[in-house]
């Protein structure tokens, strides 16, 4: 029987190990940008065609290389940064493994145009699947100038597997900031198109964060900063308010490197208990420094997969950091005293007259005497819930039938519901029953006696099915007019949200807001739906970008384009957005309206996301909880 085994030509085990290092063009501009690092470059510029597809460039400012040395860099396992074993442990650069290039040119062509300070001249060549030609001299600035074209033309299959260009710029722009973030005192540009996205002089991290997420995070920031034996970590978290539902902003640095850790990233989430909600995830960038001995980063080809020696150590020191940093913003809050605004302290002249405090006494007052108090005409702590006619005094009816969920094209958020339980359908039938006192449970729940025993609501879900059904009943979104604002209101986008908002623009629109762009990221509200009454309608559409992201390669269809969701997802996410928060806390009359509004409701049990919004226990329940505890009977 014939031999099976056989060598793999090295033109098929290049692109092997094309693919385990480069799935994208984001991978080969990471690569190429943190050879440029690894270089000494304190300036670096990146340009992209088509986000990577066609064309990626990176110049730095870095040493160069010599002819041999430039030759011998599209060599497989060729480097300069290790000789032995133990240097794979005491590692401070980024790319160490000698593959990069040698994958990068097995699925496209490279042109390397490369200089050092000693030379006069600097040297060209090319490399592809096919080899590297000799290294021809030129005229070039001192360092090395990347160029990339047509990523995977060799390898068509992969190629097809891409996605469109706004999802592909979009990685490389993660990785551009990865990279950015960690070395800030290196000038970045990146340009794609010909249009500049990022202009970023040397700078501390601080001021990094601001051009690379947006200046309007700057008052949100957090410092935290502390040293041990084990790891130094410093950076910042964001407050409370900036928490945001979709992943993204969260960045963590090992010893200068991005890299990723569930563990970690629980020990910043459990520091933010009590402080967010718990589907909210914290915004963070913060870095750790460890001995190099003590972290071990090559256990994935990305290097974003690392090991701590002693990671439990590392994961109480961060999580205790940064509850601290926490505290001292609770505790502490900062003061600006250079402001416009400032407090001003009176001086205290010779002429100054100085009168004792004076103090005033109610003779009939008893404090053994309790007065009831009742006020009709307090209003509600939080904005007044409209009242329309309807079913119940004050309330409005049911959302007409075509108003039902599932009807309108686009994703369906809603699943179908599953039929009101037996009990609870008595108790919404015998709408009498629902009492006129109600009681709020830890600003989570709305507790009210019915017939048959006691109704639980979440005042949240309760309260976005409620705006559900108005949004599809009574204001259809497509096309809605928008109210002016007789003061427009300035709104603050990061850039990634000011890339999507681009994308999603004519849905805002026929939505029922207007509004004009100023700048990169600056976006002046003129307009707003009138139909919001409840929330403010610049942070909410900050919050409709957050849902938008999460939806991801989703909301982007095959030729490229921006989906528009459909009518019922955009009613789900505005009436999220909408709704009253939990631990808001509510009068009687706003939790009477929100209950004989649930009631009114087509599917009062679920919320648009098909959770639960009414538990009822019965009186038999409730018997049964007191049941061991009665005494017999002689």
């Amino acid at each position: 029987m014939a031999d099976i085994i056989r060598l793999l030509p090295e033109s098929v085990a290049n692109q092997i190990a094309a693919g385990e290092v480069v799935q994208r063009p984001a991978s080969a501009l990471k690569e190429l940008m943190e050879n440029a690092l690894d270089a000494g470059a304190r300036v670096i510029h990146v340009y992209l065609k088509d986000a990577g597809k066609t064309y990626i460039r990176v110049m730095d400012d870095g040493s160069g290389m010599s002819a041999s040395d430039a030759a011998a860099a599209f060599q497989r396992h060729a480097t300069s940064k290790i000789r032995e074993t133990d240097d794979l442990y005491g590692l401070h650069s980024f790319g160490f493994r000698g593959e990069a290039l040698a994958s990068i040119a097995a699925i496209s062509e490279v042109i390397l145009r490369t200089r050092r300070q000693e030379d006069e001249l600097g040297v060209e060549l090319h490399a592809s699947a096919s080899g590297t030609t000799p290294p021809e001299q030129v005229m070039c600035p001192v360092g090395s100038d990347f160029m990339v074209k047509n990523l995977f033309y060799n390898v068509p299959a992969r190629r097809r597997f891409l996605k469109s260009d706004a999802t592909e710029l979009n990685h490389c722009v993660q990785e551009f900031r990865k990279i950015a973030l960690a070395c800030p005192e290196v000038h970045f540009t990146l340009h794609h198109n010909k249009t500049e996205v990022y202009q970023l002089p040397p700078s501390n991290i601080r001021q990094r964060i601001g051009y690379l997420f947006g200046k309007h995070l700057n008052p949100h920031l957090v410092t935290v900063s502390t040293t041990t034996s084990i790891v130094t970590i410093s950076g910042f978290i964001t407050k409370p308010s900036c928490a945001r539902r979709s992943p993204g902003d969260q960045y963590f640095f090992a010893n200068g490197r991005f890299i990723r850790h569930s563990m970690l990233h629980k020990a910043v989430v459990q520091a933010y208990a009590g402080l967010i909600p718990a589907e909210a995830i914290p915004v963070y960038y913060l870095f750790l420094e460890v001995p190099p001995e003590t972290l071990d980063v090559n256990i994935h080809p990305s290097k974003t997969e690392v090991k701590f020696q002693d990671e439990q150590s590392v994961f109480q020191i961060l999580k205790a950091a940064a509850r601290e940093a926490l505290g001292k913003f609770s505790i502490v809050p900062s003061i600006d005293f250079d402001q416009d605004g400032a407090p001003e302290i009176p001086v205290l002249r010779p002429d100054t007259r100085i009168h004792n405090p004076e103090t005033f006494m109610d003779p009939d007052y008893n404090p053994f005497v309790e007065e009831p108090f009742h006020d009709e005409t307090a209003e509600p702590m939080m904005p007044a819930f409209p009242t329309y006619p309807g079913k119940f005094p004050g309330t409005s009816s049911a959302p007409p039938p075509d108003a039902s969920p599932g009807m309108f094209s686009g994703r369906v958020t809603e699943p179908i519901p599953e039929p009101v339980p037996d009990s609870l359908q008595n108790s919404l039938q015998d709408t009498s029953s629902v009492a006129a006192g109600f009681l709020q449970l830890k600003g989570m729940y709305i507790v009210t006696p019915v017939k048959s025993g006691m109704m639980l609501i979440d005042q949240k879900r309760a309260h976005e099915r409620i705006l559900y059904e108005q949004f599809l009943g009574r204001h259809p979104l497509a096309g809605h007019g928008s109210q002016q604002l007789l003061f427009p209101r300035q709104v603050e986008l990061s850039h990634d949200d000011a890339r999507l908002f681009d994308q999603f623009a004519d849905a805002f629109r026929g939505m029922g807001f207007d509004f004009t762009r100023e700048g990169a990221a600056q976006l002046t509200l003129t307009g707003e739906p009138g139909y919001l009454e409840l929330c403010n309608p610049a942070e909410m559409l900050v919050r409709l970008l957050d849902d938008y992201r999460n939806l991801g390669e989703e909301a982007i269809t095959e030729d490229g384009s921006p989906e528009i969701p459909g009518r019922d997802h955009l009613a789900a996410a505005m009436a999220r957005n909408a709704a009253v928060s939990y631990n808001q806390m509510l009068s009687n009359k706003e939790m009477q309206y929100i209950t004989e509004q649930l009631l009114s409701c087509a599917i009062p049990h679920l919320s648009p996301d098909g959770k639960k919004t009414i538990h009822l226990v019965t009186l038999e329940q409730l018997r049964q909880l007191f049941q061991d505890s009665l005494p017999e009977m002689i």
